[in-house]
């Protein structure tokens, strides 16, 4: 689907918004429940969840993508969920791109844009 949105003197670009849904087969060859702690009222927590009895998962309701064509070809084409995206709405100057060469120091990120 495509949406339109507003950049920042007012025109309109496109947006691509996508709902995915999917099948996947479950190919895991066993299960290795493990208990993963208790919850505050003091009932143990597995990860059942983790390993369905299903040959075949389905995912009818995957997380929304809104998907932005970058003004520069060569930028390509930026993905982003829809659950961050909203969260950049209320705050737009928290959204930032990091340096993805892995070169920083733990704790230190150097902001490009």
């Amino acid at each position: 689907m495509c949406k339109k949105s507003k950049d920042r003197d007012g025109s309109l670009f496109p947006v691509g918004f996508h709902a995915p849904s999917y099948s996947v087969q479950n190919i895991r060859p066993g299960k290795a429940i493990q208990r993963l702690g208790s919850t505050r009222q003091d009932e143990e927590v597995f990860n059942y969840a983790n390993f369905p009895d299903s040959p075949v998962l389905e995912i009818p309701e995957g997380e929304p993508v809104y998907e932005i064509k970058n003004p520069f070809p060569f930028w390509g084409t930026t993905y982003i969920l829809k659950r961050p995206a909203d969260e950049f709405k209320k705050n737009p100057l928290s959204f930032s791109f990091k340096k993805a060469n892995g070169a920083e120091k733990e704790g230190e990120s150097e902001e490009i844009f």
